[in-house]
C-alpha cells in the first residue's frame, strides 16, 4: 500500500489557483427554482459562488452541457464500512452485525483504512453527494493503543476526502463504555475509546493542521447516550464549545428499542426527552442520527428547538432498525439531511427515494413526506429539504446555489433515458423517483471538477488501492 497521501493535495483539473471562472448553462436549479441562461462565477480560491446570475448572455463563460443542480450535503458516514458492505447479511441481529463491523475495525491498518475511505468517497461523489459528515470512531491502534501521532487515522480519513476531493465535516468520536451506567467497552471497542481530555487534545491537533484547508470543517460526535455518561458528555461539548463555538455536534439517538428501553431503565426517559433537558447542550447547531424510535411529542419538540434530524434509510432498512415519522418532522417544519451511513447505498438519490418511499409505506399514501407550498414537486422538496438539512449537520455553505455557497454542483445529462424529454417541471421527479443510471455527469466542489464525463480524475489508482486491501481483508472477514 502506498504511503499516507499529503493532506494537501494538487487541485483538480479545471481550477487554478486564484483564478475566477465563470460558467453558463441553459438550466440550474435555484432556491426559486429552475432558472434559465444562467451565469455562474467562481472564486477558485476558496472555491465559492461569487455570484449567479440568470436571463443573461455570457459568450465568455465556459458552457455546461446539461441541467445544474446543487450538489447533495451527506450528513452521515461510516466510510471504513465500504468494506463491509453487501457482507454483513448473514449476521442477523444488529448485535451480531456490529460484531462483524467490530472485527472489520479491529483488522484496518492506516493504510487500508486510507484506501477504503478514498473509494467510498468516489462513489459517493458519482452518486451526487459533493460533502460529507465523516462520523469518525477509529481512533488508535487495534488494542486502544495510542499512535505516536495522535490524530493518526483522522489524517487518513481527511487524505482520502481530499484526493477524492469530497468536502469533509470531519467528526471525532467521543465513545468511552459499552452501556448505560458507565460500563467498561468491549475488546472490540478499544479502538474506538478516548475520555473528553484526550479526544480534545485530538481535536485542536487537527485544528492546527487543517486552519488554511476550505473544504474541511471539524465537529464532535459523542457516539450515543450508551457510549458516554452524562459526566463525559457535558465535559466533551462545554470544552469543544471554547474550541469552536458554532461547530455542529452530531449523536446517535433512538436508534433501536432495546437502546431506547436501557435509556428509560437508567435516566426514567426516553433518549430525545433526556438530551432536550440538557438545555445547556443541545442548541440548534446539534444533528440526532436516525431517530427510528422517536415518538412524535419528541419529534415535534426536535423541530421546535432547530434540531436537525438526519436520516439514512437504506442502513436503517438493511439494519432492521425501523423508520423514523419523516413526514411528521417535516410537517412541523424540522430540518432532515440523509446520509449514507453504512455504504450500503452510496447514491444520494437513492436514499431521498428511500426516504420517501419509507414514509408511503408507514401511511399508504403518496408523496411520503407532502411537499411544502410554493416547490415544484415531490422530487424538487426532497431535494431542497436535503440541502438546508445538510447545509446545517455539516456547518458548511452547502446545498443551494446561491452567492458565497461552496461552488459544489452536479451537472445531469439530459440524454439518458431517465431524464429524456422530460420537462423542468418534473425533471427533479425523474432523477429522484426512478434510477436514473449515468444522470450525473459532472460532478464540481469548491470549484474543481472532480467527475466529468462520469469518470473520476484519480479513480484508477484509488480503485486499485482499494482492490488490494479488499483482497488483504476477506479472509479475516470470513
Amino acid at each position: 500500500m502506498p504511503a499516507r497521501l499529503p493532506l494537501k493535495l494538487p487541485r483538480a483539473r479545471g481550477a487554478r489557483r486564484g483564478t475566477m471562472p465563470a460558467y453558463f448553462a441553459d438550466r440550474v436549479w435555484l432556491p426559486q427554482g429552475w432558472a434559465t441562461n444562467v451565469r455562474l462565477s467562481v472564486d477558485s480560491d476558496p472555491g465559492l459562488l461569487t455570484a449567479v446570475q440568470p436571463n443573461t448572455v455570457s459568450d465568455d463563460a465556459i458552457r455546461l452541457s446539461g441541467p445544474v443542480i446543487p450538489g447533495v450535503p451527506n450528513a452521515h458516514s461510516h466510510a471504513f464500512q465500504r468494506a463491509l458492505a453487501g457482507l454483513g447479511e448473514r449476521a442477523g441481529r444488529f448485535a451480531n452485525w456490529r460484531t462483524a463491523m467490530y472485527r472489520l475495525a479491529n483488522a484496518l491498518t492506516p493504510e487500508q483504512l486510507e484506501a477504503i475511505s478514498a473509494q467510498a468517497y468516489v462513489e459517493l461523489l458519482k452518486g451526487g453527494y459533493t460533502s460529507v459528515a465523516e462520523f469518525h470512531y477509529l481512533h488508535h491502534g487495534p488494542h486502544g493503543q495510542p499512535y505516536r501521532d495522535l490524530p493518526e487515522l483522522s489524517w487518513r480519513v481527511l487524505s482520502a476526502a481530499r484526493h477524492a476531493g469530497i468536502a469533509m465535516t470531519l467528526l471525532p468520536v467521543l465513545y468511552g463504555h459499552s452501556d448505560f451506567g458507565g460500563e467498561a467497552p468491549e475488546p472490540g471497542q478499544q479502538r474506538f475509546v478516548n475520555e473528553p481530555e484526550r479526544l480534545l487534545h485530538l481535536i485542536q491537533r487537527i485544528q492546527e493542521g487543517t486552519r488554511d484547508q476550505p473544504d474541511v470543517q471539524l465537529g464532535l460526535a459523542p457516539h450515543s447516550l450508551r457510549a458516554v455518561t452524562p459526566e463525559t458528555l457535558h465535559s466533551a461539548v462545554h470544552g469543544f464549545r471554547q474550541l469552536a463555538p458554532t461547530a455542529p455536534i452530531h449523536m446517535h439517538v433512538a436508534e433501536q428499542p432495546g437502546e431506547v428501553d436501557a435509556c428509560q431503565d437508567r435516566f426514567r426517559q426516553r433518549p430525545v426527552a433526556w438530551l432536550l433537558d440538557q438545555t445547556d447542550l443541545v442548541d440548534d447547531g446539534w444533528t440526532f442520527v436516525h431517530c427510528t424510535q422517536a415518538l412524535d411529542g419528541e419529534l415535534e419538540q426536535l423541530a421546535r428547538r432547530g434540531v436537525t434530524v438526519a436520516l439514512c434509510p437504506t442502513t436503517e432498512a438493511n439494519l432492521g432498525d425501523g423508520v423514523c415519522a419523516a413526514d411528521h418532522f417535516a410537517a412541523w417544519q424540522g430540518r432532515l439531511a440523509i446520509g449514507s451511513d453504512s455504504q450500503v447505498c452510496r447514491d444520494a438519490f437513492a436514499e431521498l427515494r428511500a426516504l420517501d418511499h419509507s414514509q408511503r409505506l408507514r401511511h399508504g399514501r403518496r408523496p411520503g413526506i407532502t411537499p411544502r407550498q410554493g416547490q415544484e414537486g415531490p422530487g424538487a422538496d426532497l431535494l431542497t429539504r436535503a440541502g438546508l438539512g445538510g447545509r446545517n449537520a455539516l456547518g458548511q455553505k452547502v446545498g443551494q446555489l446561491v452567492p458565497g455557497a461552496r461552488a459544489d454542483l452536479l451537472v445531469l445529462d439530459p440524454e439518458v433515458a431517465a431524464l429524456a424529454g422530460v420537462p423542468d417541471e418534473r425533471l427533479l421527479d425523474a432523477l429522484l423517483f426512478q434510477q436514473p443510471t449515468g444522470a450525473v455527469r459532472d460532478v464540481m466542489v469548491g470549484g474543481r471538477w472532480v467527475v466529468q464525463a462520469r469518470q473520476h480524475h484519480a479513480e484508477e489508482r484509488i480503485l486499485s488501492d482499494y482492490r488490494t486491501v479488499m483482497a488483504e481483508l476477506m479472509p479475516q472477514l470470513g
